[in-house]
């Protein structure tokens, strides 16, 4: 957790979002691809992710019969890119009127 005192935690509040937002357009972009109609999945989910493995992960049903990201895990990093931009503004508001 970054502390408020922390000179740089707007910096790392900002890097944090940068990573989140990354992952979160990962994840969505493969969701689609997967629920796609269109052949050759594999290799686009392996340009997006940049692994192959990782590729075939996605397409391999978990024990419910599901497959991609769960849903929970993208609505969790929505919440969290929610939050840090919250903390950030108020980070930001803080040093202003100091």
């Amino acid at each position: 957790m970054t502390n408020t005192y922390n000179q740089y935690a707007i910096a790392k509040l900002k890097e944090k979002l940068a990573k989140a937002e990354k992952l979160h357009k990962q994840m969505k972009s493969c969701n689609k691809i997967i629920k796609d109609k269109k052949e050759n999945k594999i290799e686009r989910l392996t340009e997006i992710l940049g692994d192959e493995q990782k590729a075939t992960t996605l397409l391999t049903p978990d024990p419910y019969n599901r497959v991609g990201f769960p849903m929970c895990e993208v609505t969790n990093n929505s919440a969290t890119i929610y939050n840090t931009k919250k903390r950030i503004i108020n980070l930001e508001l803080k040093t202003d009127k100091l």
